[in-house]
């Protein structure tokens, strides 16, 4: 693993996703952007903008994510926001 792919990981454990939380998709990444270990495909894309749920912690890959369609891609941290932060910070 190079050093990306390293710095990548550590940010994606200390990130504050986690299994069974609702997230949303921002926004489309680039193939291994930022040290992300997947590639980006049309089928993602057609997510962006949606609500789902974390299925499962795929490491360097990202998270599986179930947007309550048939495919369940993988996608990076740093594409997803977790809602309950949201909630609270518009609380504040």
């Amino acid at each position: 693993m190079d050093k990306q792919q390293n710095d990548y990981l550590k940010n994606h454990k200390n990130s504050s996703l986690k299994i069974g939380q609702k997230v949303k998709l921002l926004r489309k990444a680039e193939n291994y952007e930022k040290g992300w270990g997947n590639s980006w495909n049309l089928f993602m894309t057609k997510n962006v903008g949606k609500i789902g749920i974390i299925t499962h912690d795929d490491g360097e890959y990202g998270f599986v994510v179930d947007f309550g369609n048939t495919y369940y891609y993988s996608y990076p941290y740093f594409v997803l926001i977790n809602l309950r932060i949201v909630k609270i910070k518009k609380l504040l």
